[in-house]
This record gives C-alpha cells, structure tokens and sequence, in this order.
C-alpha cells in the first residue's frame, strides 16, 4: 500500500464500485464473479498507487523558471509550448 493509505480505504473504494457496477456484471462463458471481484480490487489499488505517484511529482504542479531564474507561475489559458509545436 503506498504510505498513508489504509487498506480499509482500498477495501471501501472496492466495495463502493461493486456495489455501483453490480447491475453491469454478466455472467458469461469462463468468466466469474470472483474474477470481476479481483479485477476490480486490482485496479482501484493501481488507481492510489498512481495517485501517490502523481502527489510525490508535484501532480502536475511543475516550477518554471523564467530567463532571470525567477518562478513563473505557469497560466493555464496560455498554449503549452507543445501545442504550439503542433
């Protein structure tokens, strides 16, 4: 588990998406419901690993320095240097 998660967290984020997906689930040839069970689990702890992840990068919050070594607080309505490229 990443560091200040709990395993109830994870067991509560699982429980809450079967109890919302539940109508979704078909049994069909070869599958069941213990599979979709685990595959659920599997995926929301891959969901706070990526979040833990993202939190330990900044989650998106870069600093950019300007020519003058100065902070520039970036602007979201300005195009990224990448879209600019494109």
């Amino acid at each position: 588990m990443p560091p200040g998660i709990e395993i109830e967290d994870v067991v509560g984020e699982v429980f809450y998406k079967v109890c919302r997906d539940i109508s979704e689930f078909e049994v069909k040839p070869g599958a069941s419901f213990r599979g979709w069970l685990l595959t659920i689990a599997d995926r929301s702890n891959m969901d706070f690993w990526r979040e833990y992840r993202a939190q330990k990068r900044g989650a998106g919050k870069g600093t950019q320095l300007t020519d003058t070594g100065m902070v520039r607080i970036p602007d979201h309505r300005e195009q990224r240097q990448s879209m600019i490229v494109r």
